[in-house]
């Protein structure tokens, strides 16, 4: 039998006598949601003594009289857990405040995620505070994403509705790509580790360090004007209301991986967490002699004229200290691991109270890859495709996760809170491919190797106050600093490659081409000092018929990168007996020097850059509600932003840099319109003029390589900022507090899109370019519906998911057509149709949670066609997940996740042609959970 609380009944008291009479004081306070803070309407409020409830208003507020005493006080709504106060002293003239957090009913997190009665990031709350935002908002809670078994931010998002994730890390909101996205963290803005792009990585985020994500698809004042498809804030955990430690461990099993060959190479002994232990760091001998990576001094002979240069006997010593490993191995893989734990707690002493809440993790993840890769060339007028290179594809990729969080909460009365919290996010990945065809433009076959490593890291700690001042109204003070470093540390990064020899029975031997090795330093550090400051003040009149709040803050943002890159090849030749040998065979000691190889410096005169962006923001907003009918939200956002990129030649700091400015300062206006249709339904409709603003190197004349995809781009320093008109509107009906039902409709016009557009000529050249107008519209469903109304025997069961539709459509200008094919086409990534299913099952008294997962995104452009060639496409992928949890006691639980279960081809398409195709895998995993 189950004990459920009953509210607190007034109790009679037959008095011995006349009772003497008490003076009156006055009892108020507010209920609200304990996962989010939201006020909780028509909450009914027992206080002991009195024969009947009070009664929230919509603001989730209550006042009564009542005899100076002490009582006990308990509070129920609909879909929430009953709460008691015991102990409530009430005296004097001034009223007493109380405020009543209740917790959804039936609401138990995964241990892994949180524990109770911390229970920020539930489903109740996600879609509680869906509803009473001023905006179209999507938030993904701490349970949907455990559910899921979603590791990081990128694997959680791909299940909020009109999202997909391109490479695995970039975000597309209804069609747009990453470059019309912001991402956040606790409302403020992150550098990025990645050299040719603004927006930050999201699986660099673990999940397990998050309450919730919230995906803003309207823009708000208050937010940054840098917004189109969607902002991200990406919200870490509080501090829990109980003492918590948490162990958890996972193992998982990948199908085409584990305990299978994958390539190998010889790395130092600190590459299971991820750091390099100087095994790849550049030569002590050419580190002093060159002055580090962003020193002045280029590897150069000396000569009559050089006499800064270096000898003959110098430069073969630094060929011998830097040739050393160069070979791939095959290995057998070992499983995917990961091991986090948690520590929190919150103490009090009398008005007083103090939380903490730690948490670290390790992930170590392998994945190899068969692929083939073709390239097709078109003849015939286009008509016909023409293959011109066909290559296998072998590569395995090693990553290593290291992450620790740190949150430290004061907090006084419950309405004056300080905080700090620290946080640093490691992602080094091991990269090893091979890649080995046949190619037309060499007549012959050839191998080509590439041995990338790079740590990327952001190390961030923040400090801010929320303060509440009853005295002035309620008004509510914010202030949040934030100090971020974002760094991406690549060094010797090797390629080289072989051809294949017809004349000696096809043997594959050492290119003497000039691309047949060469080895990369890169170093990038970008640092961002942000801080913003928000005031809003309620305010209620006539009866509470008009009511709302004022806002208005401000918003600062200095940031500063620096990116060195240094490159190096051998020239030379050997013994052609030699050439068919493994490279670390040729490259020896005894064949590095005068007349065999010699080491030879290839830095680019555009390879470094330095940048910098200053912007300030200011904005005020206006929220009102009219007589608890329509909610009108508007504002207005003014910023202003100056932007520059200096690149240098590293070895000429005399020569004139070439210099890239962007200078702006720009309104953003912002207005939503809510019509309180019932208590269980209402209508947003929305407009906004946001824009979006060059990076920094795509403002740069200079050429530079995307190391991601290694395609060589230019930047365009006439670039403009993109403007975007925004249209929403957006229905909501709410069940209950854990169902719903929405259908939203969007309508977005671009006025200079930035395009990557391919330049005319051999060299493959592509170049940031404004392009034609760009429009796109679309709409999106969304549900969340138990199936008890079926039939008793589904109680446990609910069913859920998303369907978006956007269509979209680009117009190129004559200028960007030079060897493009279409004139007219769909947004590069944007896929037509997104559709997420969820079927779950929950039965609380086995402990047993179940959750089969669906998603598909339709097909969408990878690669615009040119010359004629269409565009390549990336096909339609299916994903199945069925993921199992099983709660065995009060602190032991565990989780079966198996991932990808149709395993589907990965397929590139061009016309009737595969140009890409590969299988991720299926994947196993065991999770076992500890708490405390």
């Amino acid at each position: 039998m189950r004990w459920k609380a009953q509210p607190l009944r007034p109790q009679r008291r037959k008095p011995p006598g006349k009772p003497k009479k008490k003076p009156t004081a006055i009892l108020e306070g507010q209920v609200i949601s304990a996962v989010n803070g939201k006020p909780l309407a028509a909450a009914e409020v027992y206080i002991s003594g009195l024969n009947q409830p009070v009664v929230t208003d919509r603001q989730g507020r209550f006042q009564v009289k009542v005899p100076a005493g002490t009582y006990s006080l308990s509070a129920s709504a609909p879909g929430y857990n009953l709460m008691v106060k015991e102990g409530i002293r009430v005296a004097g003239e001034k009223p007493l405040q109380v405020t009543l957090k209740l917790t959804p009913a039936g609401i138990e997190m995964p241990p892994f995620v949180v524990v109770e009665p911390h229970l920020a990031g539930s489903v109740a709350s996600a879609i509680s505070e869906e509803r009473v935002s001023s905006g179209v908002t999507d938030i993904l809670g701490a349970e949907q994403i455990s559910r899921a078994g979603d590791s990081n931010v990128a694997a959680a998002l791909k299940r909020v509705a009109g999202v997909t994730i391109v490479r695995g890390k970039f975000p597309y909101i209804r069609g747009l790509g990453e470059r019309y996205a912001n991402i956040l963290i606790n409302g403020i803005s992150m550098p990025s580790p990645d050299p040719t792009r603004r927006v930050v990585p999201l699986d660099f985020f673990p999940s397990a360090m998050l309450d919730s994500i919230q995906v803003q698809k309207t823009h708000d004042a208050p937010l940054p004007g840098e917004f189109s498809g969607g902002i991200i804030n990406l919200r870490t955990r509080s501090t829990p209301d109980e003492f918590l430690f948490r162990l958890s461990g996972k193992i998982s099993y990948i199908d085409g991986t584990t305990f299978e060959k994958g390539l190998r190479y010889q790395g130092g002994d600190y590459d299971w967490i991820g750091v390099d232990d100087g095994t790849r760091a550049l030569p002590k001998s050419l580190e002093n002699a060159l002055g580090g990576l962003s020193g002045s001094t280029k590897l150069r002979p000396k000569t009559r004229f050089a006499k800064g240069g270096f000898t003959q006997e110098e430069f073969e010593r630094f060929g011998e200290d830097l040739s050393d490993v160069w070979n791939v191995k095959r290995d057998t893989l070992p499983p995917n691991g990961r091991i986090s734990a948690a520590l929190g707690d919150k103490l009090h002493w009398r008005d007083f109270s103090f939380g903490y809440y730690a948490f670290a993790r390790w992930n170590q993840n392998w994945r190899t890859f068969h692929e083939i890769r073709r390239k097709f060339v078109p003849v015939r007028n286009g008509q016909e495709l023409q293959l011109a290179e066909d290559m296998k594809v072998f590569r395995t990729v090693r990553e290593v996760n290291t992450n620790a969080y740190l949150n430290v909460e004061s907090t006084w009365r419950e309405k004056h809170k300080l905080f700090g919290r620290v946080m640093l996010l490691r992602q080094s990945t091991d990269f090893t491919r091979i890649r080995e065809g046949f190619s037309n433009t060499e007549g012959a076959g050839l191998r080509r190797v590439r041995l990338w490593y790079r740590e990327n890291e952001l190390f961030n700690w923040q400090a801010g106050t929320d303060q509440t001042f009853a005295f002035l109204n309620d008004l509510n003070l914010k202030f949040l600093y934030s100090h971020a470093v974002a760094s991406r540390y690549a060094p010797k990064e090797r390629r080289y490659r072989y051809d294949q020899n017809l004349n000696k029975g096809g043997v594959f031997e050492f290119s003497n081409k000039t691309d047949n090795n060469q080895i990369i330093y890169s170093d990038l550090d970008d640092q961002e000092d942000s801080w913003r400051i928000d005031l809003t003040l309620p305010y209620h009149f006539f009866d509470d018929r008009l009511k709302g709040s004022l806002a208005s803050g401000y918003w600062s943002t200095q940031r500063e990168r620096n990116s060195n890159i240094r490159r190096f090849r051998y020239a030379g030749n050997v013994s052609p007996d030699l050439l068919a040998q493994p490279l670390e065979d040729i490259l020896t000691p005894e064949n590095i020097g005068p007349g065999r190889f010699t080491l030879t410096e290839v830095t680019r005169s555009t390879d470094n850059y330095s940048a910098s962006q200053d912007l300030q923001a200011y904005y005020v907003k206006l929220d009102s509600t009219f007589f608890d009918l329509l909610r009108l939200t508007g504002g207005v956002r003014i910023e202003e932003n100056q932007q520059t990129v200096t690149t240098f030649e590293l070895f000429a700091p005399d020569n004139q840099p070439i210099v890239s400015t962007l200078d702006s300062r720009d309104a953003i206006p912002s207005v939503t319109l809510t019509w309180l249709i019932s208590e269980d339904q209402q209508l947003r409709l929305a407009w906004s003029k946001t824009l979006s603003r060059p990076d920094f190197r795509e403002l740069s004349p200079a050429p530079f390589t995307d190391p991601n995809t290694l395609q060589e781009t230019v930047g365009n320093p006439d670039l403009q900022q993109a403007e975007i008109m925004n249209y929403d509107a957006r229905w909501e009906y709410y069940f209950s507090p854990k169902e719903n039902l929405t259908l939203a409709f969007f309508h977005k016009e671009i006025t200079n899109p930035i395009e990557k557009v391919l330049l005319a000529g051999p060299a493959d050249l592509a170049q940031l370019q404004n392009t034609g107008d760009a429009t796109l519209t679309g709409f999106e469903i969304e549900f969340r519906k138990n199936l008890d109304f079926i039939h008793p025997w589904f109680e446990n069961f609910f069913f859920s998911g998303n369907y978006t539709f956007a269509k979209s459509e680009v117009t190129l200008l004559p200028e960007n057509l030079q060897v493009l094919t279409t004139p007219k086409r769909p947004l590069q990534g944007a896929s037509k149709h997104i559709l997420n299913a969820r079927l779950g099952y929950d039965n609380e008294d086995l402990g047993t949670q179940a959750t089969l997962l669906y998603n598909f995104p339709s097909r969408r452009i990878a690669q615009v066609g040119q010359l004629g060639a269409p565009d390549i496409y990336e096909e339609p992928f299916h994903q199945l997940d069925f993921i199992v949890k099983q709660k065995w006691n009060r602190h032991w639980s565990t989780q079966v996740r198996l991932r990808n279960l149709l395993d589907s081809t990965v397929r590139f398409t061009q016309g009737p042609k595969t140009v890409r195709a590969f299988r991720r895998g299926r994947e196993f995993a065991l999770v076992i959970n500890f708490q405390f």
